[in-house]
């Protein structure tokens, strides 16, 4: 299965090892949730800055302006979604990504599409990452959201990295 191909209520892994192979994987991801008329929220950390997601994604074919000038494409820092919100528990994170969805919903599209590199929330501790993927597992199915978090090879065992397929529908390396 192709990352265009990913059905709803899918949260898959995607552990990677280089930005190149980050690039790879979800510049297809999100142009193909665009052309599904899905609403797309890339949050984007190291390797990859903001510009550098937008700039892939033109050179995809993307027009990347558009999208976002007509809200269906949004590409922020990691830090400014997740950290910059207050009092955000696991729980209330996968409370917002639903109201992401319903938002979504209400405004035509037939969907959420949603990628994070989850690395830097790594540094608040590998069991609250695991915790957050089981809980965003429970919260994503039967939903019409796709999402693929994203994993640095180098931050990850193979223990780690077993540990997360349990928690993942799918995995991607």
């Amino acid at each position: 299965m192709s990352p265009g191909e990913v059905p709803c209520g899918t949260h898959t892994c995607h552990v990677y090892r280089t930005r190149a192979e980050l690039l790879a994987t979800l510049v297809p991801f999100f142009a193909a949730g665009l052309r599904a008329n899905e609403r797309c929220a890339w949050l984007t950390s190291g390797p990859l800055t903001e510009g550098l997601a937008r700039s892939a994604l033109a050179r995809a074919g993307v027009d990347v302006d558009e999208a976002a000038h007509s809200g269906q494409l949004s590409v922020v820092p990691h830090a400014e979604w997740y950290f910059k919100k207050e009092h955000l528990t696991v729980d209330r994170l996968a409370d917002l990504w639903l109201l992401e969805e319903e938002k979504a919903l209400d405004l035509g599209y037939s969907g959420l599409r949603v990628s994070g590199n989850v690395s830097p929330t790594q540094a608040r501790g590998w069991k609250a990452s695991l915790h957050h993927e089981e809980v965003t597992q429970r919260a994503f199915r039967g939903r019409h959201i796709v999402a693929l978090c994203s994993y640095a090879r180098e931050k990850c065992g193979a223990s780690e990295v077993f540990e997360l397929a349990r928690r993942h529908s799918h995995v991607l390396t």
